[in-house]
C-alpha cells in the first residue's frame, strides 16, 4: 500500500440540508453554552477545570490508558506512573490553551512541537521521539500487519512538512461556511497526516479543542472525547470515510457528536450551578465567613483533597483546614476516604458525582 498523499486543504464539500440543520443546531447549543459561561457570577475556570480533566482522561484512555474513571479525582494520591503522567499533561496543556492565544491569535509548526513534547513528557513517550516528527513510513493496521496488508498508510515522511504546513494554514483562517466545520476538517485532515510517532489521535483531540477556542476566544467548548470514546467504531469509519472522498458523512458524523457533547456538558453546568449557590451558603454557616469562599471554590474545582494539600495550597493553618473539612463532613457535603499513608482524602459528594457516572460515593 502507498502513502496516503491526499491531505491539502480546501475541500469542496457539498452541503444538503441535513448537514445544514446540524450545522445550525450545532451553532445554537454552542452559542448557549458559550453565553451560560461568559455571563454569570462564577469563575468559568472553577466550571472548566473538572471538564478538562475528563477530557483529559477520555483522550487517554482512547489511545490505551488504563486508569479507571473512578480513580481520575483520587490519581494525585497515587504513586507517579506513565498512564497518571498522560493525563496530567493533557490537562496542563488544555489549561495553558488560554494563556498562549492571548498572546498568539494562530498556532505556528513550533507551538504544535511544543505540545507533542508536553504530552509525551514520560517514560513511555521519552522513547517515542517527541516533538519531532516521523522519518519513517508508518501504518496502522491490525496486530502483526506489514505494510502490505495495512489498513492505511499515512503520509510518507519526505511529505508531512508540507502537508503540516497546508493544515497550519488553513487552521488559523475561515475555509468553510462555518468555522464549525472548519474544526472538523482540520481534525480529520491532522488525522490522516499522522506526523508523528505516537500522540497523534491525542494531540489531534487537542488540536480539535484548541481550533474550536481559536475563532472567538470564547471558552474552551469543543471537548469532545467523551462522545467519540462512547461510538469509537463509528469515529474511525467515518475518518476512513474521509480518505475516500467522503467527506459529508464524516462531517455530519462530527455535528451529531458535537451536538451531543454540548447538550451533555449544558445539562451538567446547570447541575454544577445549582450545586454551587444550594451548597454556598452551607459553606459559609458551617465555616464562618473567614474563609468559606475560598474553600468552597478550592473543593469545587478540585473534588478532592487531603488535610495538607488544602492547608498547603488555601494558606491556612493545619488543624483550621482539619476542623473545617471534618465539619463539613458531618454535614455530609465531603466524603473522605482513608489512603496508603493513612492521610484521609476528602471529596465533595455532589461534585463528583456530577463528573463521574457512576455514583459511588
Amino acid at each position: 500500500m502507498i502513502p496516503y498523499n491526499d491531505t491539502d486543504l480546501p475541500i469542496t464539500i457539498k452541503y444538503d440540508l441535513e448537514m445544514m440543520k446540524l450545522l445550525n443546531t450545532a451553532k445554537e447549543l454552542y452559542g448557549k453554552l458559550n453565553a451560560i459561561m461568559s455571563y454569570q457570577e462564577i469563575d468559568p475556570f472553577l466550571i472548566l477545570k473538572p471538564f478538562i480533566l475528563q477530557e483529559s482522561y477520555m483522550s487517554s484512555v482512547i489511545s490505551g490508558n488504563k486508569i479507571a474513571q473512578s480513580s481520575l479525582y483520587y490519581m494525585k494520591y497515587y504513586e507517579i506512573n506513565d498512564d497518571i503522567l498522560e493525563i496530567y499533561n493533557y490537562s496542563d496543556i488544555l489549561q495553558n490553551i488560554e494563556k498562549y492565544l492571548s498572546k498568539n491569535d494562530k498556532i505556528t509548526y513550533a507551538y504544535i512541537n511544543k505540545i507533542h513534547k508536553d504530552l509525551l513528557r514520560s517514560k513511555r513517550g521519552y522513547m517515542k521521539n517527541p516533538g519531532n516528527t516521523r522519518s519513517k513510513v508508518s501504518w496502522i493496521g491490525r496486530r502483526g500487519s506489514n505494510i502490505d496488508s495495512a489498513e492505511y498508510v499515512p503520509v510518507a515522511p519526505r511529505d508531512i512538512n508540507e502537508s503540516v504546513a497546508n493544515f497550519i494554514k488553513h487552521f488559523n483562517k475561515r475555509y468553510s461556511i462555518d468555522h464549525l466545520i472548519d474544526v472538523a476538517i482540520s481534525h480529520a485532515q491532522f488525522v490522516n497526516i499522522h506526523p508523528y510517532d505516537d500522540g497523534n489521535g491525542r494531540l489531534g483531540r487537542i488540536l480539535l479543542s484548541i481550533h474550536g477556542f481559536l475563532d472567538h476566544n470564547d471558552h474552551l467548548s469543543i471537548l469532545l472525547s467523551s462522545m467519540i470514546k462512547a461510538d469509537e467504531y463509528s469515529y474511525y469509519n467515518r475518518l476512513k470515510d474521509t480518505r475516500n472522498g467522503k467527506w459529508e458523512r464524516y462531517i455530519k458524523f462530527y455535528l451529531e457528536l458535537l451536538i451531543k457533547q454540548l447538550i451533555d456538558h449544558i445539562q451538567k453546568i446547570d447541575d454544577i450551578r445549582k450545586v454551587y449557590y444550594q451548597d454556598i451558603s452551607i459553606f459559609e454557616k458551617t465555616i464562618g465567613k473567614k474563609n468559606y469562599k475560598i474553600l468552597f471554590d478550592y473543593l469545587f474545582s478540585n473534588i478532592t483533597c487531603t488535610i495538607k494539600e488544602a492547608s498547603n495550597d488555601l494558606k491556612i493553618d493545619y488543624q483550621t483546614t482539619r476542623n473545617y473539612l471534618n465539619r463539613l463532613f458531618s454535614k455530609g457535603i465531603l466524603a473522605k476516604h482513608k489512603i496508603n499513608n493513612g492521610e484521609y482524602v476528602y471529596t465533595h459528594i455532589k461534585m463528583y458525582n456530577i463528573h463521574v457516572p457512576i455514583e459511588w460515593i
